[in-house]
């Protein structure tokens, strides 16, 4: 049991350690990668992959991993794929929060959609808040389409078959009173009525499952009026292998004054020494190399890749990073105690970077 960074180190660890072999070996477990995804998919299984290629890996955990489960925040789908495919285990997500006493769903053994968390347990309600204004009815949010979040809805932005979509609420026994000492926040959050406003958008599947899309507060219009989802975004571009997870990741910004949103990078020092000196790069230190153009553009060339791969929208494409190799962490406020990033604190520690950064987001 773990929270997604936990899968993400885990996972580029394993590569790293995949990426020493010869060349010949370390296609074959690509290509034995590749067909096992395959049969998982089609309800297949690959015994001789399982006991000559992916025994190995499976030793990393000690062998005897049947199943994990991830919590606290989205899992990648290409995460999830690699996990379950190398690990030969199940994973599953589960979806609640610190208001709610842990669980509130978990997705069903067997269900592989990315970010599906599946139905509510026993004694729980879940229900979708229609993302309208109270008093106006005006739309609070708006998908990439331009659309707003309703409970009405009977397709997603991608045009897939919903249930609706709209704010998570929960209610039932699990659910906090409200917060100590806090009465605006406790009237802000949870109703009368007992329902509790979580922050999270989600969407029903048609078979009565749930699927998280975004947090509200990470939803972000810019100029053109288009909203751009950062979480989202930031779990695209982690999958590129010159991000640092173990560090902190990568932070995406983006505000109404900007055309495209742009990224700090908590870079892997090893990916990129290793690149520099593999491409004649001459450095006295790592420092030398963040502040390296050729480095720069190597590491926006990988993270487009990951943007292309990820299916993200134009607007969602990023114009300007900088790079650090000053780990966030939950010390110096850049994480939560979930090790999730803190906007606030990491906006705080490397304003004068972000600052530099805006301009370019504006052409």
């Amino acid at each position: 049991m773990g929270v997604p960074k936990v899968y993400e180190v885990i996972m580029k660890g394993a590569l790293a350690e995949i990426a020493k072999l010869p060349a010949g070996k370390q296609q074959l477990v690509n290509a034995a990668f590749e067909w096992k995804l395959a049969a998982l998919n089609a309800g297949r299984y690959t015994p001789v992959f399982d006991k000559l290629i992916f025994k190995k890996i499976e030793d990393m955990l000690g062998g005897r991993v049947n199943g994990i489960l991830s919590g606290g925040g989205p899992l990648a789908s290409h995460i999830q794929d690699w996990i379950r495919t190398a690990f030969g285990c199940y994973v599953v997500q589960g979806y609640a929060l610190t208001e709610t006493c842990a669980g509130a769903s978990f997705s069903l053994l067997g269900d592989t959609r990315p970010f599906n968390v599946g139905p509510p347990i026993p004694g729980v309600e879940i229900m979708l808040r229609s993302c309208l204004n109270d008093e106006k009815g005006e739309p609070e949010i708006l998908d990439r389409n331009g659309l707003p979040y309703l409970s009405k809805d009977r397709v997603d932005a991608e045009g897939n078959p919903c249930l609706g979509r709209g704010e998570v609420m929960i209610r039932g026994p699990t659910v906090s009173y409200g917060y100590f000492r806090l009465p605006e926040k406790t009237k802000e959050s949870f109703l009368p009525n007992g329902w509790f406003r979580t922050g999270d958008i989600g969407l029903w599947c048609p078979d009565g499952t749930l699927r998280i899309i975004d947090r509200i507060k990470n939803l972000v219009k810019l100029k053109g009026g288009e909203y751009i989802a950062l979480e989202n975004m930031e779990m695209v571009y982690s999958g590129s292998q010159y991000v640092d997870a173990l560090a902190g990741g990568l932070m995406v910004y983006g505000d109404g004054t900007m055309d495209r949103p742009v990224a700090i990078v908590q870079v892997r020092e090893k990916a990129i020494t290793q690149w520099a000196k593999e491409n004649g790069i001459e450095y006295k230190n790592v420092q030398d190399l963040l502040e390296n153009s050729a480095v720069n553009k190597e590491v926006m060339r990988s993270l487009l890749d990951c943007y292309t791969k990820g299916h993200l929208m134009p607007i969602e494409k990023l114009s300007a990073i900088g790079l650090i190799a000053d780990p966030w962490t939950c010390d110096n406020k850049c994480l939560t105690a979930t090790n999730k990033i803190s906007r606030h604190g990491i906006a705080k520690r490397d304003g004068e970077m972000l600052e530099s950064l805006k301009p370019l987001g504006r052409k």
